[in-house]
């Protein structure tokens, strides 16, 4: 199996492991027999924010199977077997569910998943033409760069449903207007995060392109938290975004390979306070989860899923920055694995907070990806510079 191909393995595992939380399968009276649990709900549309996550749940399915092809090898066949196999698969989930109490399982699930593959081979494909598309000296960094965006989007704007109307805004601005509140290390989370982001555009673009999709970027999701529901805009983060474009506009040129120390260990700094928050000591520590997703799969799945991003982006800008200072990935990850698990064992004592073994997890994660990207981009630029050299002459 092709490294590649790894990834829709384990995206499906996950896929699986969410599906099926908490593994209580028993015989339902109530769900009748398979069919009669499968038909049970016979809505196609089963609202907005559900049909949305059905879609997303299975985007990164799609996108990771057009990596495991390869964009330039992608055909209508291998589009008909994936959306086939991911129906299937998702087939096999909802039947599955019908025997586990605590889900509701849904025919209709199975097409939006559908609908979420196909969106996501568009945005597999999409990505990887811009890839190619740019100098090949860009490639190793280019998929990183694109996934630090998306993952910072995604922590900022899930889940992606838009209230369009005056009450709808008013509810976002309504942290901001009646009750604002400013985090210092929240707004300088987000100020780092904004001068990551620059630096990393500058890999596709100069530094005034790369000056003006950032702002563009800031400014789309600034406006987003005004008409996206459950994405509120906040002091604390109008704060540290605005701060870091003008920043990032006034001092660009200076953001050189050796800011990169400065602004890893900046973001160290807030990423550990935001993770201590609001430092109200229990008068007992809580008890430690250590199933993995355990606590994510509980509570509200919108605020875990932005938490789970907000993980990743800190994580891979982490990780991008010590690599752009030419560090070792692989020390850095691990490293990086035990400091979040420590973060994770004082928030047994803190007021409000969940202990949970999954964040180191994602942090491992994350840096086997960032590695698997940048390889493929180093292999796929290698690959074209030997297939454009002239046949030596005999």
């Amino acid at each position: 199996m092709r490294k590649s191909c790894r990834w829709p393995v384990i995206i499906a595992a996950l896929i699986a492991y969410g599906s099926l939380y908490p593994f209580h399968f028993a015989v339902s009276p109530e769900k009748g027999g398979l069919w009669a649990g499968l038909t049970a709900d016979a809505r196609l549309w089963t609202g907005l924010g559900d049909v949305a996550g059905n879609v997303a749940l299975f985007l990164p399915l799609g996108a990771a199977a057009v990596l495991c092809v390869g964009a330039r090898r992608f055909g209508a066949g291998h589009g008909t077997a994936i959306v086939v196999a991911s129906a299937a698969f998702a087939f096999l989930i909802q039947a599955l569910q019908v025997y586990v109490p605590s889900r509701e399982p849904s025919l209709s699930d199975v097409l939006w998943n559908g609908v979420g593959t196909v969106f996501g081979m568009g945005v597999g494909l999409a990505a990887e033409r811009f890839v190619t598309s740019m100098p090949e000296p860009t490639w190793p960094r280019s998929r990183t760069v694109i996934a630090l965006v998306a993952s910072w989007v995604v922590a900022e704007l899930w889940p992606f449903v838009p209230g369009l109307d005056w009450y709808a805004i008013k509810q976002s601005l309504r942290p901001l207007i009646l009750a604002p509140s400013l985090s210092v290390s929240s707004a300088t989370y987000h100020f780092v995060s904004v001068l990551v982001l620059g630096t990393a555009l500058t890999s596709f673009a100069s530094r005034r392109g790369a000056t003006r999709s950032l702002v563009l970027l800031v400014s789309a999701v600034v406006a987003g938290k005004l008409i996206i529901n459950g994405s509120p805009l906040s002091l604390s983060f109008l704060t540290g975004v605005s701060l870091g474009v003008v920043v990032w506009i006034l001092f660009a040129d200076r953001f050189s390979q050796h800011a990169s120390g400065v602004l890893f260990f900046t973001l160290v700094a807030a990423f550990t306070l935001r993770q201590l928050e609001p430092f109200q000591l229990r008068a007992s520590p809580a008890p430690f989860h250590w199933l993995p997703f355990g606590s994510m799969l509980e509570g509200e799945m919108d605020v875990n899923l932005r938490s789970l991003a907000a993980l990743v982006f800190a994580s891979m800008a982490m990780i991008w920055l010590v690599d752009r200072a030419g560090g070792r990935i692989l020390g850095l990850t691990l490293s990086l694995a035990f400091w979040v698990a420590l973060t994770e064992a004082a928030q047994t004592w803190i007021v409000g907070r969940t202990a949970d073994i999954t964040p180191p997890l994602i942090v491992i994660a994350t840096g086997l990806l960032f590695s698997r990207l940048k390889a493929s981009g180093t292999r796929a630029a290698g690959v074209r510079r030997t297939s454009s050299k002239p046949n030596a002459l005999p």
